[in-house]
């Protein structure tokens, strides 16, 4: 029981880095941040990087189904609902949409401008902008 969680605990790490890593991927090229997957591929701002992104994706969905192999292994009772749709659903969800996430606009600071509608969710959620 405890290699298979250790597995589950390396797969799930290795899937966080890995997403983050790509998600990033874009702004550590502009601003020359350190990012593993541009220096696995040798990437720099303005090079073509739709094969580093593809075989990163793939390199999720193989630690995704590591992940997934190694919890049917566990007869998890408390949260195995929870954590099923976490990684059958959440996280190939997650690798689908990493480059689709919008984030928000920034001013020439570099701070969020906060919108119209973000601002009436904010009052309408009782928050402060």
């Amino acid at each position: 029981k405890q290699r298979v969680l250790q597995q589950m605990g390396y797969c799930a790490g290795k899937w966080i880095y890995l997403a983050d890593a790509l998600d990033d991927l874009s702004q550590d090229l502009q601003s020359g941040g350190y990012n593993p997957v541009a220096l696995r591929f040798g990437l720099s701002d303005g090079s073509d990087r739709a094969q580093a992104e593809a075989q990163t994706r793939a390199l999720l969905n193989v630690c995704n189904a590591q992940l997934a192999a190694a919890f049917e292994l566990l007869q998890i009772r408390r949260y195995g609902t929870i954590l099923g749709n976490i990684i059958y659903l959440g996280m190939p969800d997650v690798i689908k949409n990493l480059h689709k996430r919008r984030r928000p606009p920034k001013d020439k600071t570099g701070e969020p401008v906060v919108t119209a509608s973000a601002a009436a969710d904010c009052e309408r959620n009782g928050l402060k902008e």
